[in-house]
């Protein structure tokens, strides 16, 4: 299943979820998917007449 996080979401997630993955679990997990391609980095909507058009990193 792939997922997409937008810029803000991903740094909301640093900042605050990080902090309380003491294990490392979860930024393994979130990592592991990253790199896999699992998971897409939004960086902005273009909207070009009537159909949005997205700019993926």
């Amino acid at each position: 299943m792939n997922a997409i996080i937008d810029t803000s979401s991903l740094l909301a997630f640093v900042r605050y979820y990080l902090p309380f993955d003491k294990s490392g679990t979860f930024k393994k997990l979130f990592q592991t998917k990253f790199e896999k391609g699992e998971i897409i980095i939004l960086i902005k909507f273009m909207k070009n007449q009537s159909s949005f058009h997205k700019v993926l990193f």
